[in-house]
């Protein structure tokens, strides 16, 4: 009898425990949450905050890689124009040319190496300012891209050319560099700095190396 008495206090004691640690369970959680709720303001707005930080953070690096990809671009672009790389630069075609030979002719080459150097100066001065000045008024193709004469009149204007030809180039490559270069140019038909620079690079490479094939003609080539 006393067994039995004692197994039931037992079981008593035991089921009394249980429902008082679930109890206290319960009461642990509900307090959890009233302070979940009472706090949930407050943590709302700091959550929205490291959202809108952590986006500008990503943001700021991909715009640092654009930047540092754009620096490339240019870099690039700049080494194309000056030559010296995959062709050989105007400076270089013209070194050590002869006086005599800037307005000869040579068969089977409809120019002389002034009206190609002439050539280059008009273009790369169309380019320029079409780039830069929604006022520009482009030459008439063809004949105010070509100098009829077949060698310059004097010493000054192969100077003068030759001046302009290198301070314009200059000036195109400050203008990328300050530019947007994929930006459409406002008065144009879809062209922006980055196809303006692909084409004065394509244009005067091609042009240079008719000076030098010019120049092998007349045996004036190194």
């Amino acid at each position: 009898m006393m067994s039995a008495n004692l197994a039931d206090n037992g079981q008593k004691i035991k089921l009394n425990l249980t429902t008082a640690i679930t109890k206290k369970a319960q009461s642990v959680q509900r307090k959890k949450r009233q302070v979940t709720k009472a706090l949930w303001p407050l943590f709302l707005p700091l959550c929205v905050l490291c959202g809108k930080i952590l986006q500008r953070l990503v943001i700021q690096k991909q715009n640092k890689n654009m930047e540092n990809q754009d620096k490339f671009i240019i870099s690039e672009l700049t080494k194309l124009l000056l030559g010296g790389s995959a062709h050989i630069s105007l400076q270089d075609a013209l070194k050590g040319l002869k006086p005599a030979f800037r307005g000869a002719k040579v068969e089977h080459m409809p120019y002389t190496i002034w009206q190609l150097v002439e050539h280059i100066r008009i273009a790369q001065w169309d380019m320029l300012m079409f780039s830069k000045d929604v006022a520009h008024k482009s030459p008439k193709w063809p004949e105010d891209y070509w100098p009829k004469e077949a060698g310059p009149a004097q010493e000054n204007d192969w100077n003068g050319s030759l001046s302009q030809i290198n301070s314009d180039l200059d000036e195109f490559i400050e203008l990328m560099e300050h530019a947007d270069i994929y930006q459409k140019i406002q008065h144009g038909d879809g062209q922006t700095i980055l196809c303006e620079a692909l084409q004065l690079a394509d244009h005067n490479a091609y042009h240079i190396g008719e000076i030098v094939a010019i120049r092998r003609m007349l045996g004036d080539w190194r």
